[in-house]
């Protein structure tokens, strides 16, 4: 006699990475141009129809309703010539094991042609 093993009890749950990191978060940056600035309201979220990229609103403190797309890799965020209005972005930040904080360094173009390096730490609410 055969025995009936529980069939959804084998089926391995599948979990979107990028779930980890959706969420709003705390902004710490340190800028060439503006020094050294905080600001709250950042917020990380899916983009609706590309699995591995995600959506930034208020990159660079540049608003609200202004986002950058990025592409997730593991753990490492990439934004390559990113626009943001009239900004273009160029960078990269690296996730900690537990998905709470993320590191950045990015360059930025302004509108104007003036260039920006910046560092910064997201850190999860």
């Amino acid at each position: 006699m055969n025995s009936c093993e529980n069939f959804f009890n084998n089926e391995e749950e599948t979990v979107d990475p990028r779930d980890k990191i959706n969420d709003l978060w705390y902004c710490t940056e340190e800028s060439e141009i503006f020094g050294a600035t905080s600001y709250d309201a950042v917020y990380i979220y899916n983009h609706p129809s590309d699995s591995s990229s995600i959506y930034i609103d208020n990159f660079y403190n540049l608003g609200e309703n202004n986002r950058v797309k990025a592409h997730l890799n593991g753990k490492t965020i990439l934004i390559n010539n990113g626009y943001i209005d009239e900004y273009i972005v160029n960078g990269a930040g690296h996730i900690n094991s537990i998905f709470t904080k993320i590191e950045w360094s990015y360059f930025v173009e302004h509108p104007d042609g003036e260039e920006d390096n910046v560092t910064a730490v997201y850190t999860k609410y």
